[in-house]
Protein backbone atom coordinates (compact mmCIF):
# COMPACT_ATOMS: atom_id res chain seq x y z
CA UNK A 1 0.00 0.00 0.00
CA UNK A 2 2.58 2.46 0.88
CA UNK A 3 5.51 3.69 -1.73
CA UNK A 4 8.94 3.77 -0.79
CA UNK A 5 10.12 7.03 -2.61
CA UNK A 6 13.67 7.02 -1.22
CA UNK A 7 16.04 4.98 1.29
CA UNK A 8 14.35 6.00 4.96
CA UNK A 9 11.17 7.47 3.10
CA UNK A 10 7.88 6.11 2.05
CA UNK A 11 4.57 7.39 0.50
CA UNK A 12 1.84 6.14 3.09
CA UNK A 13 -0.73 7.65 1.24
CA UNK A 14 -1.30 9.67 -1.77
CA UNK A 15 -3.27 12.87 -1.79
CA UNK A 16 -6.40 13.20 -4.01
CA UNK A 17 -8.33 15.97 -4.65
CA UNK A 18 -11.73 15.81 -6.73
CA UNK A 19 -13.02 18.86 -8.44
CA UNK A 20 -16.69 19.66 -9.87
CA UNK A 21 -17.25 20.57 -13.53
CA UNK A 22 -17.58 24.14 -12.81
CA UNK A 23 -14.06 23.60 -10.80
CA UNK A 24 -15.13 23.20 -6.97
CA UNK A 25 -13.52 20.97 -4.76
CA UNK A 26 -15.89 18.09 -3.70
CA UNK A 27 -13.23 16.27 -1.84
CA UNK A 28 -9.36 16.54 -0.68
CA UNK A 29 -7.30 14.59 1.39
CA UNK A 30 -3.39 15.23 1.65
CA UNK A 31 -0.63 12.88 1.05
CA UNK A 32 0.80 11.27 3.99
CA UNK A 33 4.54 10.62 4.44
CA UNK A 34 6.85 8.64 6.52
CA UNK A 35 10.29 9.60 7.41
CA UNK A 36 12.27 6.81 8.94
CA UNK A 37 14.89 8.64 10.79
CA UNK A 38 13.38 9.36 13.45
CA UNK A 39 9.95 8.06 12.94
CA UNK A 40 7.65 11.37 11.36
CA UNK A 41 4.67 11.69 9.61
CA UNK A 42 4.23 14.41 7.50
CA UNK A 43 0.39 15.21 7.42
CA UNK A 44 -2.36 13.30 8.31
CA UNK A 45 -5.21 13.37 6.01
CA UNK A 46 -8.36 13.10 6.95
CA UNK A 47 -9.94 11.05 9.55
CA UNK A 48 -11.31 8.90 6.92
CA UNK A 49 -7.74 8.05 5.91
CA UNK A 50 -6.95 6.08 8.98
CA UNK A 51 -7.30 2.63 8.47
CA UNK A 52 -5.04 3.26 5.04
CA UNK A 53 -2.50 4.96 7.08
CA UNK A 54 -2.89 1.78 9.88
CA UNK A 55 -2.31 -1.00 7.10
CA UNK A 56 0.86 1.06 5.41
CA UNK A 57 2.41 1.52 8.78
CA UNK A 58 1.87 -2.45 9.02
CA UNK A 59 3.48 -3.14 6.36
CA UNK A 60 6.72 -1.57 7.44
CA UNK A 61 6.14 -3.37 10.93
CA UNK A 62 5.11 -0.30 12.48
CA UNK A 63 1.95 0.96 14.93
CA UNK A 64 0.71 4.46 14.94
CA UNK A 65 2.13 4.65 18.49
CA UNK A 66 5.57 4.11 17.51
CA UNK A 67 6.05 7.04 15.69
CA UNK A 68 7.60 10.00 17.07
CA UNK A 69 6.45 12.85 15.80
CA UNK A 70 3.98 14.45 13.28
CA UNK A 71 4.58 17.44 11.53
CA UNK A 72 1.71 19.25 9.74
CA UNK A 73 2.53 21.30 6.94
CA UNK A 74 -0.76 23.30 8.09
CA UNK A 75 -4.32 22.82 10.04
CA UNK A 76 -6.46 22.47 7.08
CA UNK A 77 -8.93 19.67 8.32
CA UNK A 78 -7.59 17.65 5.00
CA UNK A 79 -3.85 18.19 6.58
CA UNK A 80 -4.34 17.05 10.01
CA UNK A 81 -7.77 14.69 10.62
CA UNK A 82 -5.96 11.81 11.75
CA UNK A 83 -2.98 13.21 14.02
CA UNK A 84 -4.96 11.37 17.31
CA UNK A 85 -3.83 8.09 16.05
CA UNK A 86 -0.37 9.39 16.97
CA UNK A 87 -0.87 9.99 20.55
CA UNK A 88 2.31 9.38 21.68
CA UNK A 89 4.19 11.76 19.08
CA UNK A 90 4.97 15.21 19.68
CA UNK A 91 2.84 17.26 17.60
CA UNK A 92 4.15 20.17 15.41
CA UNK A 93 3.10 23.17 13.61
CA UNK A 94 3.73 26.66 12.65
CA UNK A 95 3.34 29.04 15.69
CA UNK A 96 0.63 31.01 12.83
CA UNK A 97 -1.32 27.74 12.36
CA UNK A 98 -1.40 27.08 16.32
CA UNK A 99 -2.66 30.10 16.96
CA UNK A 100 -4.87 30.48 13.98
CA UNK A 101 -6.81 27.29 15.15
CA UNK A 102 -5.88 27.22 18.98
CA UNK A 103 -4.74 23.36 18.17
CA UNK A 104 -2.78 22.03 21.20
CA UNK A 105 0.66 21.25 19.30
CA UNK A 106 4.29 22.61 19.59
CA UNK A 107 5.52 25.11 17.44
CA UNK A 108 8.08 23.47 14.82
CA UNK A 109 11.48 23.95 15.14
CA UNK A 110 13.69 24.83 11.94
CA UNK A 111 16.01 21.62 12.23
CA UNK A 112 14.56 18.67 13.20
CA UNK A 113 17.77 16.33 12.85
CA UNK A 114 20.52 15.80 10.63
CA UNK A 115 18.22 15.14 7.99
CA UNK A 116 14.98 16.75 8.21
CA UNK A 117 14.73 20.23 8.01
CA UNK A 118 11.18 22.87 7.86
CA UNK A 119 11.23 25.92 5.59
CA UNK A 120 8.58 28.46 5.47
CA UNK A 121 6.42 27.88 2.68
CA UNK A 122 3.38 30.74 3.12
CA UNK A 123 0.90 32.18 0.34
CA UNK A 124 -1.34 29.01 0.45
CA UNK A 125 -1.83 30.09 4.25
CA UNK A 126 0.25 32.51 6.15
CA UNK A 127 1.57 29.47 8.80
CA UNK A 128 2.68 26.80 5.72
CA UNK A 129 5.23 24.95 5.87
CA UNK A 130 7.55 22.27 3.92
CA UNK A 131 9.67 19.37 5.32
CA UNK A 132 12.92 18.66 3.42
CA UNK A 133 14.29 15.20 4.15
CA UNK A 134 17.63 15.15 1.71
CA UNK A 135 16.59 16.16 -1.49
CA UNK A 136 12.91 15.48 -1.07
CA UNK A 137 10.57 18.19 -0.33
CA UNK A 138 7.02 17.06 1.54
CA UNK A 139 5.47 20.49 0.16
CA UNK A 140 1.88 20.27 1.44
CA UNK A 141 -0.27 22.58 -0.52
CA UNK A 142 2.27 25.21 -1.23
CA UNK A 143 2.59 22.69 -4.56
CA UNK A 144 -0.64 20.57 -4.20
CA UNK A 145 -0.72 18.67 -7.57
CA UNK A 146 1.87 17.92 -10.54
CA UNK A 147 -0.56 19.99 -12.40
CA UNK A 148 0.68 22.88 -10.15
CA UNK A 149 4.15 22.21 -10.36
CA UNK A 150 4.05 21.98 -14.56
CA UNK A 151 2.25 24.67 -15.22
CA UNK A 152 3.78 26.82 -12.28
CA UNK A 153 -0.12 27.98 -11.14
CA UNK A 154 -0.47 28.56 -7.22
CA UNK A 155 -2.82 27.11 -5.14
CA UNK A 156 -6.02 28.11 -5.95
CA UNK A 157 -6.88 28.71 -2.20
CA UNK A 158 -4.47 31.25 -1.30
CA UNK A 159 -3.94 34.11 1.20
CA UNK A 160 -1.39 35.66 -0.57
CA UNK A 161 -0.92 35.27 -4.30
CA UNK A 162 3.35 36.64 -3.95
CA UNK A 163 4.32 34.36 -1.24
CA UNK A 164 2.57 31.63 -2.76
CA UNK A 165 4.40 31.87 -6.03
CA UNK A 166 7.93 32.32 -4.20
CA UNK A 167 7.51 29.24 -2.10
CA UNK A 168 6.55 27.23 -5.22
CA UNK A 169 9.62 28.70 -6.80
CA UNK A 170 11.63 28.06 -3.50
CA UNK A 171 10.75 24.07 -3.24
CA UNK A 172 11.67 23.96 -6.79
CA UNK A 173 14.91 24.77 -6.46
CA UNK A 174 15.86 22.42 -4.09
CA UNK A 175 13.85 19.40 -4.36
CA UNK A 176 14.82 16.26 -6.59
CA UNK A 177 11.39 14.74 -5.76
CA UNK A 178 8.33 16.72 -4.64
CA UNK A 179 5.38 15.01 -2.36
CA UNK A 180 3.19 17.58 -3.81
CA UNK A 181 -0.48 17.90 -0.81
CA UNK A 182 -2.92 16.35 -3.10
CA UNK A 183 -0.89 13.55 -5.63
CA UNK A 184 1.40 11.18 -6.35
CA UNK A 185 5.52 12.08 -6.04
CA UNK A 186 7.18 14.10 -8.44
CA UNK A 187 10.22 13.18 -9.78
CA UNK A 188 12.13 16.09 -11.10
Amino acid sequence: MGIKVAEDFYLLKPGKVVFDESGAILYASSSVSLILEPLIVVDTGLPIDQELIIDALQELSLKPSEIDLVINTHLHPDHCGCNEIFYNAKIYAHPLEILRTGANYLPCPKKISERVEIIETPGHIDGHISVVFDNIVVAGDAIPTKDNYLKRVIPRLHTNAEKAKESMEKIIKIAKIIIPGHDQPIYL
